[in-house]
């Protein structure tokens, strides 16, 4: 009887109000609530205020050529991948209640943005979790593909073939520093300051 009624009538005033409270509601439950454990925070952003200096001095060897120096430092447990993940993890906001309904809603929201063009549940401007992943996702990847560039550029010097082509390691030292210097950027300074004190002790 319902899908039988004219289109026109289904589009009442009231069911308008309806959305529009249903918005104002579903608005008002996506307020940001901050992480509960500022000491493990504060542990995990020591840990990347570390990588991030080991980094420099990486990068500084790798400037001069010292290839097996450079190598070594990179097998540090400092940037062993999964230490990273835990640490990048620990220091990243959590999903907000805004992403857990969205992503448990996803079937309404996707009919409500195809059906009336609705689109202001979606973020207009990346949030603080989309950015901290991107900036991890570069890190991460860039400092993969540094360690093997550099294991490969090792492995040939000692069978005594020559590097030519050296843009590659400087291009995936520069993203990693540049990677870690934006998520830190993204830090509570406050949290980012203990975490230095911390290091610098």
């Amino acid at each position: 009887l319902f899908l039988t009624r004219p289109a026109a009538e289904m589009r009442t005033p009231h069911l308008a109000l309806t959305r529009r409270a249903a918005g104002v509601l579903v608005s008002a439950l996506f307020a940001y609530f901050p992480k509960q454990c500022p000491a493990a925070e504060v542990a995990a952003l020591r840990q990347l205020v570390s990588l991030q200096q080991q980094l420099g001095e990486v990068n500084s060897r790798l400037a001069d050529q010292r290839w097996p120096s450079a190598s070594s430092l990179l097998q540090a447990t400092t940037f062993d991948s999964a230490s990273l993940e835990r640490a990048f993890n620990a220091c990243t906001q959590p999903l907000s209640a805004k992403e857990k309904a969205m992503n448990n809603a996803a079937f309404i929201v996707y009919y409500e943005e195809r059906r009336y063009g609705d689109t202001r549940l979606e973020p207009q401007v990346p949030g603080l979790r989309a950015q901290q992943n991107g900036y991890k996702r570069q890190v991460m990847a860039a400092i993969a593909d540094l360690r093997a560039e550099v294991k490969f550029i090792v492995s040939e010097t000692r069978a005594g073939r020559s590097v030519d082509d050296l843009s590659d390691v400087e291009r995936y030292g520069e993203e990693a520093r540049r990677g870690l210097e934006g998520y830190l950027a993204l830090a509570q300074p406050e949290e980012l300051k203990r975490a230095l004190e911390a290091e610098t002790r």
